[in-house]
């Protein structure tokens, strides 16, 4: 119980600071980031992660504060949640730039791992923001990565072998590609979605709509039976003044309708009432495949109405049936 009630908070959350699935991403992804760095600077200046130094402590506590602020100023609408994963995102590679470069000038005796652990971090940034989907920021990530990377590549002879700076830069560089193509993507469906958006909302204002209302009356005209739940789920999205127009309107048609099928009833005394339904379908240029689906027969029943006003009318193979109808 206390599990649901814990989803449903989250899920209320969420949906209350969002309007679409890509600020949810967005959202969800800033939180998880900045969760797991709280954790992992936390780690590191309890001694139990990381390397015991000073200068490494001041940066981890800069970014402890940093996740906190980021976080305060989101939940109390100060800054947008893109800038915040912007200037979040920003400060921490920076950061981790820094990390790398001060390593290698100090070159403790296990600086190897080090910096392959702060470089791992630096990519996993880079895949935070490109999850975001947060344009031209993936850039200036891969651009500071790569400098602090060369750096510890090169730097006095270098402290990475060249396969890990040259495996490292592949990475880095196809991400940042990747990013690209994930951006534009994104923005592709967003002008998908937009137009799509615009063409139903005209379409509703048009019919003058709600989106219930075409959704019910979608179900309805497909239906392909009377069917009582979805007539009393059509009209229940109506108000009151379109459910009278309806009605009105098909007691109107059904008059119509009716006159129709009592002049061909007269023109045809000896025609059932279905055989007077199809002749009416067939007067209105209808195919024997829109027959069956408007009536909801099959053809082959059509087929066998139709052989039976063919044969009370006396027409030949080769007569057509509709032009006998209409004279």
């Amino acid at each position: 119980m206390t599990q649901q009630a814990l989803k449903q908070r989250i899920t209320s959350f969420i949906t209350s600071r969002t309007q679409n699935a890509l600020e949810r991403v967005r959202l969800v992804v800033y939180i998880c980031g900045c969760i797991t760095q709280v954790v992992f600077w936390t780690l590191h200046l309890t001694g139990l992660t990381g390397m015991k130094d000073s200068v490494l402590y001041t940066f981890s506590v800069i970014l402890l504060i940093a996740n906190f602020t980021s976080l305060w100023l989101y939940l109390s609408k100060k800054v947008d949640l893109v800038m915040n994963i912007v200037c979040l995102a920003y400060l921490t590679q920076l950061i981790q730039s820094l990390r790398v470069v001060y390593l290698s000038i100090i070159n403790p005796p296990n600086v190897l791992p080090l910096l392959i652990i702060n470089q791992i971090g630096s990519y996993t940034i880079l895949l935070y923001i490109t999850i975001c989907f947060v344009p031209r920021a993936p850039f200036y990530i891969t651009a500071m990565s790569l400098i602090s990377l060369a750096f510890a590549g090169f730097y006095d002879g270098g402290r990475l072998g060249l396969d890990l700076v040259f495996f490292m830069t592949i990475m880095t560089i196809l991400t940042y590609i990747m990013s690209g193509f994930s951006q534009k993507a994104v923005n592709s469906l967003q002008q998908e979605n937009t137009e799509y958006q615009d063409t139903l909302n005209g379409l509703l204002h048009s019919f003058h709509m709600t989106r219930q209302e075409l959704i019910a009356y979608a179900q309805l005209s497909r239906n392909k039976k009377e069917d009582k739940h979805i007539i009393n789920a059509f009209f229940s999205e109506m108000d009151k003044r379109a459910e009278h127009n309806i009605i009105e309107a098909v007691k109107i048609r059904m008059a119509e309708i009716d006159s129709e099928k009592i002049d061909l009833a007269k023109r045809y005394p000896d025609f059932t009432p279905t055989e007077i339904e199809v002749c009416k379908y067939i007067i209105e240029g209808n195919t024997q495949k829109d027959i069956a689906r408007i009536t909801g027969k099959s053809e082959s029943n059509v087929s066998t109405v139709r052989g039976r006003i063919r044969k009370k009318l006396g027409l030949k193979p080769d007569d057509d049936l509709r032009t006998k109808l209409m004279e």
